[in-house]
Formats: structure tokens, C-alpha cells, sequence
């Protein structure tokens, strides 16, 4: 692992410098000259911030701009903003971390065969930071998503939803969000075709993508409940 610090007051940084190669980590690590404005986060992995709360505060929007999702940033003490920690350890001086969240606000459809039926699935994500609402449109009939979790690129949340010709139908999906595409896998839980009184579970490969347009806003008409 290699890692870069950042400093506006340069006898510092050229201090940091001759102590890393004192102690033989030259080769590892190194200190600039530089604003944190300007430092460059597109290939980073962890970020660690010793900021004033305000300029931690004013560098989220870079952050969530140029790192990528999944990255970690760690925070001694102060928080940035209203940006909940994913983590926090208070044993000793406390220390925040989070997890850069994907992007998934916008519209999502995929399809999946539930019952003797091929279904296409319609879905509205709205998000905040890492927190996300999840709301599901199958045929005429719609639903909120259940403990949706977003941490980085990993995205979990449920669905409980009785399809037509399938019944009460369960779901738990967990993907990973690459760009446009959510990938991952799900496991229905559905009454068995011929006998209601049990349960058939299967897990099914799942393909999200990312669309302009949603068909969870066409004319649903009066029959539907």
C-alpha cells in the first residue's frame, strides 16, 4: 500500500517528507505542497481528513464528485456535514468512517421469471447521500423496497409483493452497482405452482439497468388493487 499526504504549510510537508525517509518509508509514502482542493481522489481508496469541520464539510462535494464508490473515508473527531458515518469508533478519541456511495438515484427496470411467468420490473430510486427509498412497479401493482441498504458499490433491500398468478411473492436482492448496471443475485420466496400450502425458493441471477424513462408512471386504470 502507497500513500500520498497533502499539506498547505510547506515546512511541514518537507519535515513529513525527511521523516518518512528516515524511518525508511520513502518509497511508500510522500508529502506535497498543495491545496486539499486540488489533490486528485480518481484513484485513491482511503481518504483521511485531520480538517477543520467546516473544510471537511466543503470537500464532500469533491469527494463524492471524483472517488470512486466504495472508498473509505476516515475522519478523526469531527463529521462532515450531515453526511452520517457508516461506522463509528468511540473507544478512545472517536473515529468516523464511511463508505462513498454508488450513485443509484434515477429509474431501474430488469425482468425476472416468478411462477410460470416472465415479469418485467419498473423501479423509482431516490436518494440521499447513502440512504435510498425504493419503489417497485410489477404489472399493474406496486410496492416499497424493504431495508435497502447502500454501502459503496453493494446494494441489498426486500420486496414483498403478491403477483398475479404467483401469489404472495418474497424477495431479497443483493447487487453490486457498476455505473448503469446493478448485478447481483435474488432469492424468491413463492407459494409452490399445484400446492399454495408451500414455499418454493430459488435464487436467480439479477440485472438492473439504468433507464431514462419509467414505465412505474404509465396508466395503471381502475382494475388494478
Amino acid at each position: 500500500m502507497r500513500g500520498i499526504g497533502v499539506d498547505l504549510d510547506e515546512k511541514l510537508v518537507e519535515k513529513a517528507n525527511a521523516d518518512a525517509k528516515a524511518e525508511g518509508l520513502a518509497d511508500r509514502v510522500r508529502f506535497v505542497h498543495r491545496n486539499a482542493f486540488d489533490a486528485d481522489l480518481s484513484e485513491v481508496t482511503i481518504i483521511a481528513m485531520w480538517l477543520w469541520p467546516e473544510v471537511q464539510h466543503m470537500l464532500r462535494p469533491k469527494i463524492f464528485r471524483e472517488a470512486r464508490p466504495g472508498t473509505r473515508v476516515i475522519t478523526n473527531l469531527f463529521e462532515i456535514g450531515s453526511w452520517p458515518p457508516d461506522q463509528t469508533d468511540k473507544e478512545g478519541p472517536q473515529v468516523n468512517l464511511w463508505f462513498v456511495p454508488a450513485r443509484v438515484e434515477g429509474h431501474w427496470s430488469w425482468e425476472l421469471p416468478v411462477g410460470a411467468t416472465k415479469r418485467a420490473y419498473s423501479a423509482v430510486m431516490e436518494q440521499r447521500l447513502q440512504s435510498v427509498e425504493t419503489f417497485i412497479r410489477v404489472g399493474s401493482r406496486r410496492g416499497i423496497a424493504s431495508d435497502v441498504k447502500l454501502r459503496g458499490e453493494e446494494i441489498t433491500f426486500g420486496l414483498s409483493m403478491t403477483l398475479d398468478g404467483a401469489g404472495y411473492t418474497r424477495h431479497e436482492y443483493t447487487g453490486r452497482v457498476r455505473g448503469n448496471a446493478i448485478e447481483g443475485t435474488v432469492r424468491i420466496s413463492s407459494p409452490r405452482e399445484g400446492d399454495e400450502s408451500e414455499v418454493e425458493n430459488k435464487v436467480l441471477p439479477w440485472r438492473a439497468v439504468r433507464t431514462q424513462d419509467s414505465t412505474y408512471f404509465a396508466p395503471t386504470g381502475t382494475t388494478a388493487r
